[in-house]
């Protein structure tokens, strides 16, 4: 074999090498396995502990800087696209697993921003969680893409989210996590996934990372505590391949435990350091079944069910070694669903509500969640009554409306009605109401019940009882208003009057009933029947008479004058003449009218009595004395005469005929209607005069006693009797 030969062969024996570095790379990655970085890794026992833990150590090889290069000098191309979150490598045990800690980060939201000029990201880690020394970075991100400075797209291992620590000015930064108890003499496992990313200008910045398990969650007190893992060199990875680290501790004194992650690396140190899905776990429990658990509530029309409903009590453990002290507990604020209707069935709770206490708790697990038989009672359901009217009357009807309420959905189904123990008649509810109607109730009090039948969901209710009173008829008499009016007044009903006969009650109101007449502006004067007519609306009265009335219906008032008469001329004993006078405002087209009286006329006088013309002169035989001329507005068919206005009084002298001074001798006299003259001169004529001077009677004496019934004259009025040149006054 010649030297060219064997150089070539020696090329050739390299890139095979090569080539299965390159394949135990590549088969690393896709076996998902920690072995990719090629570690070392010894077995020690920490100081003061008595568990052993696994620490992996050493240099990896994969991702060195030679092998980067040969990889990119041959043009391999190689897969730099996330790949899917890796599921746990851990075998399903065949008993369940105790937890004494896990987080996955997904109790956390939002994505991270950085802020200062040592950036702190937010949003924080979840509640309980907390940090020691300054610079540091730990946050959650659902990508790491979403990090400020960061492009890589990564997401978690699982879920949602994803605790990291990147690029610090400070570096050394703890983590420490909520606390957990742990019982001494336990051996616990501890396991959690991690990555590195980096993306400085220098690939190979080392970066240190390690983590820890203590009673202290600062600085100083857990860096003397318990160490699980460490990796003093992480270098730059960029494979995208999820790592799980695991290692066993056992304490040695019960208590409250914290794990702390701590990042050593040196300040600057552009290398992202990513977290997920902590473990802390004990050894597999012996598997304990629940029956007899069950969740009762009172219908309310929903179907949701909380903690308060469950009863454990009577739940049967099965599996619970002779001795051991272990109790089932339901968690405070478990919600889940049956129904909604009352009934019996299975209740599904949401997550996984029931665990076990106890002493010996922590020695058991349950198969299962405990199937919970849920029963949903009857509510209680709620009925009200009324009546209307009430009181009522004989053959009224009444109508009796029942109100039935509950806690949930308006109840339905059927009511009866009850008068004592007597079923008046059944109705069914419409939006939670039910009515019944009756008209031939007795007269007398009635206690009246509502009984709601219930339902699916509602027991029965029994109304309070109310009391119906049922009256006789009342007996009225209704009278048309009798009454009078004017001419011309304004349009209305006079009107009728209902009185109660047994108490003389006035009754106001009466539907139904009318008086049948009606007043107008231009109804003529004169008397009108009144009548009572209609039909009775109300049911509470009975009539038992109908009186009419009547309406008289008056002139309306005269016109007024424009002033009073005035005498012209001189007046004589057969001759008085006065000026005309007018009507200013005349609605009634009334004429003026005149009469002429003497002085003393108008004492106990009325003013109708006088002889009324239309002219302004008098003619007659007027005895000699004082005088007064009246004018007025004349009546006419829709107007009565107007107030008089009288003249100035004025003298008429009678040269002729006059009451001679001594007239004694003539005695006049009315009884019983009949006026009696005395002292006549038979075969003398003997005449009745008014004061104006008009004759009203004449006739020639028989006898010195002469009578005349009072045909001719009006009672109240003064007249004179004259005879033989004498005369006398008389009274009617």
């Amino acid at each position: 074999m010649n030297k060219l030969n064997f150089k070539e062969m020696k090329k050739n024996l390299l890139f095979v090498v090569l080539c299965v570095f390159f394949c135990m790379d590549m088969a690393a990655q896709a076996a998902d396995t920690e072995y990719g970085l090629l570690f070392n890794v010894p077995t020690t026992t920490n100081p003061g502990s008595t568990a052993d833990i696994t620490v992996p150590t050493g240099t990896p090889l994969a991702n060195s800087s030679a092998v980067r290069r040969l990889i990119s000098g041959n043009e391999i191309a190689r897969n730099m696209q996330p790949r899917a979150a890796a599921a746990p490598r851990r075998a399903a045990p065949s008993r369940a697993i105790i937890f004494s800690f896990s987080e996955g980060f997904e109790s956390t939201t939002g994505t991270p921003t950085a802020s200062g000029v040592n950036p702190t990201y937010t949003p924080p880690l979840p509640t309980g969680w907390t940090l020691s020394n300054t610079g540091h970075n730990w946050g959650t991100t659902p990508n790491l893409q979403d990090v400020p400075g960061c492009g890589d797209n990564f997401p978690p291992h699982t879920g949602t989210r994803m605790m990291y620590n990147t690029w610090s000015t400070s570096g050394d930064t703890w983590a420490f996590s909520p606390g957990f108890a742990l019982t001494a003499g336990n051996t616990y496992t501890v396991s959690f996934w991690w990555n590195a990313m980096g993306w400085a200008a220098t690939p190979d910045e080392p970066d240190n990372f390690e983590v820890r398990i203590g009673t202290s969650n600062t600085a100083v007190g857990m860096s003397g505590a318990d160490l699980i893992f460490t990796h003093p060199n992480l270098l730059y990875h960029f494979d995208f391949i999820w790592r799980e680290a695991t290692a066993t501790f056992t304490p040695t004194v019960s208590g409250t435990y914290h794990l702390g992650f701590h990042d050593l690396r040196a300040a600057g140190t552009g290398l992202a350091i990513l977290i997920d899905d902590i473990e802390v776990t004990s050894g597999v429990a012996d598997p304990i079944t629940v029956t007899g658990v069950t969740a009762t509530k009172v219908y309310d029309g929903n179907d949701v069910f909380n903690d308060m409903h469950v009863n454990i009590t009577a739940a049967t453990l099965t599996g619970v070694a002779p001795g051991d002290v272990v109790t089932l507990s339901v968690a405070a604020g478990t919600v889940g669903a049956f129904g909604p209707n009352a009934g019996a069935g299975t209740l599904v709770l949401t997550g996984t509500p029931f665990s076990l206490s106890g002493a010996d708790a922590g020695k058991y697990t349950l198969s299962a969640q405990p199937t919970v038989a849920a029963t949903i009672t009857k509510a209680n359901s709620a009925t009200a009554l009324i009546s209307s009217p009430n009181p009522s009357v004989i053959g009224q009807s009444v109508t009796f409306t029942a109100t039935v309420t509950g806690a949930g959905a308006t109840p339905t189904g059927s009511v009866e009605f009850y008068d004592g123990a007597t079923l008046l008649g059944t109705a069914t509810l419409a939006a939670g109401v039910a009515t019944f109607t009756i008209s031939t109730l007795s007269a007398g009090s009635h206690s009246i019940t509502a009984h709601y039948a219930g339902n699916l969901n509602y027991n029965t209710s029994v109304s309070s009882a109310v009391n119906q009173v049922v009256d006789n008829l009342i007996e009225i008499i209704v009278t048309a208003n009798s009454g009078s009016s004017k001419y011309g007044e304004t349009s209305y009903n006079p009107g009728i009057t209902a009185v109660n006969t047994a108490t003389g009650e006035i009754i106001r109101t009466v539907y139904g009933l009318y008086n049948n007449f009606y007043i107008t502006p231009d109804l003529a004067p004169g008397a009108y029947l009144l009548k009572v007519e209609g039909t009775l609306a109300s049911i509470n009265y009975v009539i038992k008479e109908r009186i009419s009335g009547i309406w008289n219906v008056f002139k309306a008032d005269g016109a007024n004058l424009s002033g009073a008469p005035a005498v012209t001329g001189t007046p004589t004993s057969t001759v008085v003449t006065v000026s005309a006078v007018s009507i200013p405002v005349n609605p009634g087209n009334q004429k003026v009218e005149y009469a002429i009286a003497t002085s003393d006329g108008l004492e106990g006088w009325s003013l109708d009595a006088l002889a009324w013309q239309s002219g302004t002169t008098f003619t007659g035989d007027f005895p000699a004395g004082t005088y007064y001329v009246y004018a007025r507005s004349a009546e006419n068919e829709y107007y009565a005469a107007g107030v008089a206005q009288v003249s100035s009084a004025f003298t008429i002298v009678v040269t002729g005929i006059d009451v001679p001074a001594k007239a004694d001798a003539l005695f006049a006299w009315v009884e019983n209607g009949t006026l009696h003259v005395s002292g006549l001169a038979v075969g003398k004529p003997w005449s009745v005069y008014n004061l104006a001077g008009m004759l009203l009677y004449q006739a020639v004496a028989t006898e010195n006693v002469e009578t005349l019934r009072a045909t001719s004259v009006q009672n109240g009025n003064l007249y004179i009797i004259r005879s033989d040149g004498r005369a006398v006054k008389v009274l009617f």
